[in-house]
């Protein structure tokens, strides 16, 4: 196990390899006349596609250190490639934000910054990636290739791989310092395509305004330090509605190779994405066909069919057909087991997607948890959201019931919270990007209506196929932040009034910082003293010693110690899990198998023992051999130890030749009980 000073210091090395690669497409694109927007848009984007894409080709042919390899060569030609551009006389890079208000970009850069310290310090956190967005990488890795044979869960044989797959950059190392990067990026990558696409709406200030707006959106502050792939769909399809944009303005060889890498990466990232990828296409599409007609898009193909023939092997990876096929051939259904499949459907088919439609619309009118602690305290005796929920169950719940649903007996409830996984996209939804998405389609031009068009019909497809579960809120990141070029079309055409554009500015700058401050995993302040300070705000300014200790000890700087427990999160949330008692008693080189239940996390026992190799198995299949045979479905010479986390049966043990080194305590409920065994 490395230190985590030789950790921090090969995550750094892997962040410099990032930026550098980021800034020489950056230099690129603005040699080629992009502006600045879009230059650094397009920079992060392509950087992205392009290790995805490597990383996927590596692992296919089971050689994951081409990739290494090919990345020091490329690392050297854009090393030269900075230096000429930094010795040129003149480089005009920031140039499009000379007249841009500077006390305002210097107060998010503030936020900005403390997010990226979250990034680069906290260890990860997110449930999901825990069991299969991280750790199915380190399953990659330890098994040389991306079709699994042993799993725990489908999520980690079967979904699509080209956002999870980035982490590669950092885990072929075994370091996980600054691992989230990837999901900051497509954070900035959201909010610089809403400005460079609002432009052609609205003059800068407004650009800058909804930019600044869709920055604040609690959701998507949430998922911007997290390392779930829900925020690169949001990017990716933003990224395509700016290329979108600019072949309609423009027509290049370049925009068009770049759409088609950018839908087949966001098909890689999620196959959610498939529903914008098909109205974009229909709609853009013809939107471009009616404009320039078919015989200048043969002409242009046919002039550059080098470039494009070169693209083809690139879109194929990232489209992953060679993975759908593999899912076909292995469970016999393109995306995965069919059971599986099916469990996360809305089997209601139009009325199940109207009554998710209705549970989302509820869900997305989120003042926010200060307002719902401040009006119970002042104004009514229930919080607001409770009022909402009523409205919800007097009048649509007698009509839906739990149609559309994936788990019945999942409450419908509606909690304002600043966690990743309930948290919605701030009060702007309901008071703003709502009546801008009516508006443009009411007084829009062609491109911002098939833009408003693009984001309904994905919003369609999503409440139409996806059952409706508690944390769906992220697969709404996509339409929410698009609206906010809807937002830049309102306010330049109808409600650009200087007092209203500083208010918006100021509201959306506050819920910013207390998104960030707030933030229910990663708190400098928790609820519990945001609430004591609601309710005796004068006792609380007398007397502040309280909340200054409660700020030192309890945030999650200090809980962390500075980011260097990296058990933190593990410990906290899951101490059932036993996991540095568990790693303390296996030996050096060893094969374990884990068995687990389905959810169970994998990644913190694999990332911290990169000398031990884990084959993972399911509780399942085992439950049924032992039932009927009594004893586990292999040999035990196969393996040094035996975790089992979850499972509900246990195989019958040679005492004479096997030994549990851990065991959890019998409170532990049965869902995270488990035990460590030594076969000698």
């Amino acid at each position: 196990m490395l230190s985590n000073t030789t950790a921090f210091f090969i995550s750094l090395f892997c962040l410099i390899e990032l930026s550098v690669f980021i800034l020489t497409l950056f230099v690129i694109f603005r040699h080629y006349g992009y502006h600045f927007t879009e230059a650094l848009t397009y920079s992060i984007v392509t950087t992205l596609i392009s290790l995805s894409c490597l990383f996927q080709f590596s692992f296919l042919i089971h050689f994951p250190k081409f990739a290494l390899i090919v990345e020091m060569v490329a690392l050297g030609f854009a090393v030269r490639i900075l230096y000429q551009a930094l010795s040129a006389p003149k480089l005009q890079v920031w140039d499009s934000f000379k007249q841009s208000p500077k006390v305002v970009l210097s107060v998010l850069m503030i936020a900005w910054g403390y997010m990226f310290l979250q990034v680069l310090l906290l260890p990860p956190y997110n449930p999901d990636s825990m069991w299969y967005n991280l750790a199915r990488v380190i399953l990659f890795q330890q098994n040389n290739t991306l079709f699994l044979a042993h799993f725990s869960s489908p999520h980690q044989a079967v979904f699509p791989v080209g956002s999870d797959i980035l982490a590669h950059l950092f885990l072929r190392f075994y370091v996980d310092y600054g691992i989230a990067i990837f999901s900051l990026l497509g954070y900035f990558v959201i909010i610089l395509s809403v400005y460079a696409i609002s432009r052609y709406y609205a003059s800068s200030k407004i650009a800058l305004l909804s930019m600044i707006v869709v920055a604040s959106m609690p959701e998507l502050v949430l998922q911007a330090t997290s390392t779930k792939n829900d925020i690169m769909v949001g990017s990716v399809g933003m990224f395509c509605l700016l290329v979108g944009h600019r072949l309609y303005k423009k027509t290049h060889i370049r925009d068009l190779i770049l759409l088609g890498l950018g839908l087949a990466f966001g098909i890689s990232v999620k196959t959610t994405f498939a529903a914008f990828a098909m109205p974009f296409i229909i709609l853009f599409g013809g939107l471009l066909l009616n404009k320039h007609g078919w015989q200048f898009w043969q002409t242009l193909i046919r002039n550059h069919w080098q470039a494009v023939l070169a693209s083809v092997i690139p879109i194929l990876i990232l489209s992953q057909a060679w993975l759908f096929i593999y899912n076909h051939n292995t469970f016999g259904n393109w995306s995965g087991p069919t059971d599986f499949v099916q469990s996360h459907r809305n089997k209601e088919g139009l009325f199940g997607a109207t009554a998710n439609m209705t549970r989302y619309f509820f869900e997305s009118i989120d003042f926010l948890m200060p307002v719902d602690l401040v009006i119970k305290r002042y104004i009514t005796p229930e919080y607001p959201s409770y009022h909402l929920q009523t409205v919800y169950e007097t009048i649509f719940n007698p009509i839906f019931d739990k149609a559309g649903t994936k788990y019945p007996k999942h409450t419908f409830r509606i909690v304002w919270r600043n966690q990743e996984n309930y948290a919605w996209f701030g009060p702007f939804v309901l008071l703003m990007i709502y009546p801008s998405l009516i508006y443009a389609m009411w007084r829009g031009t062609a491109t911002i209506r098939m833009l408003t068009l693009t984001l309904l019909g994905y919003m369609f497809f999503v409440t139409w196929q996806v059952a409706w579960m508690n944390w769906n809120n992220r697969f709404f990141t996509l339409f929410f932040v698009g609206g906010g070029v809807c937002l830049a079309f309102l306010l330049e055409n109808k409600l650009n009034f200087t007092w209203l554009r500083k208010a918006i500015e100021l509201i959306a700058i506050v819920i910013l910082f207390y998104a960030v401050i707030f933030n229910e995993h990663k708190p400098i302040f928790n609820r519990t003293k945001l609430d004591e300070w609601i309710r005796h705000p004068i006792s609380t300014i007398r007397h502040p010693t309280p909340l200054i200790k409660q700020v030192q000890e309890k945030n999650i700087w200090a809980q962390s110690n500075w980011g260097h427990d990296r058990f933190y999160f593990t410990n906290r949330l899951y101490p059932e899990y036993g996991v540095k008692q568990v790693l303390q008693n296996i030996e050096k080189d060893s094969h374990v198998r884990y068995i687990l239940s389905d959810g169970n996390w994998i990644y913190p026992y694999m990332i911290h023992r990169p000398d031990v190799r884990f084959t993972i198995s399911a509780c399942n299949p085992l439950e049924a051999h032992v039932e009927q045979t009594g004893s586990p479905p292999y040999k035990m010479h196969d393996v040094d130890y035996l975790l089992y986390l979850g499972c509900k049966t246990a195989p019958v043990m040679d005492d004479e030749h096997s030994m549990v080194l851990w065991k959890s305590s019998p409170s532990t409920a049965e869902r995270y009980s488990g035990f460590l065994i030594r076969f000698d």
